[in-house]
């Protein structure tokens, strides 16, 4: 639900935990990203790994706030279970044994 006009009034009802969960982290990293782009480049020029990463950062939220929005519809719930399954404990000792022999290999 969108905040209403009694929100002006007392703020703690703005900045709800799911506000704070998805909107928050993006826009510090839109902000980081604009203010290292303007410091950093005032005429142009590429981007350093710094800003890349802070790039990479932005998208990646804006796609996660996409999945928790979509939460609402019917496929969005499908997408939504999907993604816990993937986050279950089992998946998860699969991924990090992979990527520890992904690194130990990598890094030899």
């Amino acid at each position: 639900r969108p905040p209403s006009l009694h929100a002006l009034w007392r703020p703690r009802m703005f900045f709800t935990p799911s506000m704070v969960a998805t909107e928050l982290p993006l826009m510090a990293a839109k902000a980081a990203f604009l203010w290292s782009t303007r410091c950093n480049h005032p005429e142009g020029g590429a981007m350093n790994e710094f800003q890349q990463g802070l790039l990479t950062t932005a998208t990646l939220l804006q796609s996660l706030r996409l999945i928790y929005t979509f939460r609402l519809t019917n496929l969005g719930k499908r997408v939504t279970t999907i993604l816990s399954a993937f986050l279950s404990g089992a998946i998860l000792e699969m991924l990090v044994v992979v990527i520890l022999m992904f690194s130990s290999v990598n890094l030899a």
